[in-house]
């Protein structure tokens, strides 16, 4: 099972895949599972490290996953060593990166959360770091992203997916075989 969280700020979505892989646990045994959290920001990624956080933080998540997950230093509460354990953070540039990349391990992933991330960018970027997804997702993987971050965009391969609280994107041989019926249909004409 591999997870990514692009753009992972100081950890606290990556450390929330943590913490549902640990209450999956049962059925994920014997699975290999990765969690990695880049960040182009070299200072937010040693707090992520870190695993140290103050209330803010906490504004969404329940009081029984804050005292299973968490030790409380005076005003700051620290992950669990264990699921500290179970995150690698690196740095990551989602513009001039190559990936896919399987040396580096940027292959295959199962889920993709890229959440508040293209609101800084423009279409273009959008459109290059999109196309990078596709590519890194595994077959039937998913990209989540901000609620309306790609709206208006291509994105292709990508077939958006409506649930109740967000629109997913989902990597199908179906769509890329559209996506690709498409492109030989603009050459034609």
């Amino acid at each position: 099972l591999r997870l990514w969280s692009a753009g992972c700020a100081a950890g606290e979505e990556t450390y929330s895949l943590a913490m549902l892989v640990d209450e999956l646990a049962p059925r994920l045994a014997g699975w290999n599972v990765m969690i990695l959290g880049t960040d182009i920001n070299s200072e937010v990624l040693k707090k992520a490290r870190l695993g140290v956080y103050g209330d803010w933080s906490f504004r969404a998540l329940d009081a029984e996953r804050k005292r299973r997950y968490f030790r409380q230093r005076g005003k700051q509460w620290r992950i669990d060593p264990r699921l500290r354990d179970m995150a690698t953070f690196r740095s990551g540039d989602l513009i001039r990166d190559r990936f896919p990349d399987t040396e580096a391990g940027m292959n295959d992933f199962d889920l993709i959360l890229c959440r508040n991330v293209f609101i800084y960018l423009d279409a273009q970027a959008v459109a290059q770091i999109t196309a990078k997804f596709a590519e890194v997702l595994a077959e039937g993987a998913y990209l989540v992203t901000g609620h309306s971050e790609l709206f208006g965009h291509d994105t292709e391969p990508l077939r958006v997916r409506m649930f109740a609280q967000s629109a997913v994107f989902q990597k199908t041989a179906q769509a890329a075989a559209e996506a690709g019926l498409g492109v030989a249909l603009a050459h034609v004409q």
